[in-house]
């Protein structure tokens, strides 16, 4: 992939302190190298059908079948430059926004392009980044569960670590250690990422919630 790097527009939101997704999509990323999410040495990489040529960053629009859901889950998949070098990758997933979809994250932020500066600068180990869609739950069943302040597990969640989870696992070069696993969302995504991420503390290495949407009292 080719990119043109907008650092402009990245230090003007800076400056005037806009709520622009960018910024927030930046710290993630950093926050992930923080969290010392590294590339760890493994055997010979799974390459899924129709994967990128060696060498070659992409992103694959896939579906997986859900069985909580009931249907196809679409969901995009990122992966880094060279990823075909037997590298075991750490894995960020991005929960989008109740307004959005998978799309959001690469199509509407430029997530990938960011990350890929980043890895080019040297100032982030090459990861795999996995946006599914996650609106499952309507505002109006939100809303109910916002009354007493406790929710049970959505579906959306449940589909994220007992489904999505182990199917990135078996189909990619991916590090399944905590330590390079990281979930992370915006609005409705991060309170989505805070549920998945506290309920299941071992399964995660680092959670972030960007502008959450937070209502809910009880995670238990």
């Amino acid at each position: 992939m080719k990119y043109t790097r907008d650092k402009r527009r990245l230090e003007d939101t800076v400056r005037t302190g806009n709520a622009r997704r960018p910024v927030a999509l930046l710290c993630c990323i950093l926050g992930l190298w923080l969290g010392g999410g590294q590339a760890a040495e493994s055997g010979a990489a799974h390459v899924p059908p129709g994967s990128p040529p060696p060498g070659e960053s992409q992103i694959l629009r896939l579906r997986l079948s859900s069985e909580i859901m009931g249907n196809k889950v679409p969901y995009w998949v990122y992966l880094p430059e060279g990823y075909e070098n037997g590298s075991a990758y750490p894995v960020w997933y991005g929960l989008h926004s109740y307004s959005a979809s998978e799309s959001m994250w690469s199509a509407g932020e430029h997530i990938d392009q960011i990350a890929e500066e980043m890895i080019a600068a040297g100032e982030l180990a090459p990861l795999i980044m996995v946006f599914p869609f996650v609106r499952y739950d309507t505002a109006k069943e939100i809303k109910a569960d916002m009354e007493d302040g406790v929710r049970g597990e959505s579906k959306s969640a449940q589909f994220v670590w007992q489904e999505l989870v182990p199917a990135i696992d078996q189909a990619f070069s991916t590090d399944p250690r905590p330590e390079g696993r990281f979930i992370g969302g915006f609005s409705m995504g991060g309170l989505f990422a805070l549920e998945i991420g506290l309920r299941h503390p071992g399964l995660f290495g680092v959670i972030g919630a960007y502008s959450p949407a937070l209502t809910w009292r009880d995670y238990t």
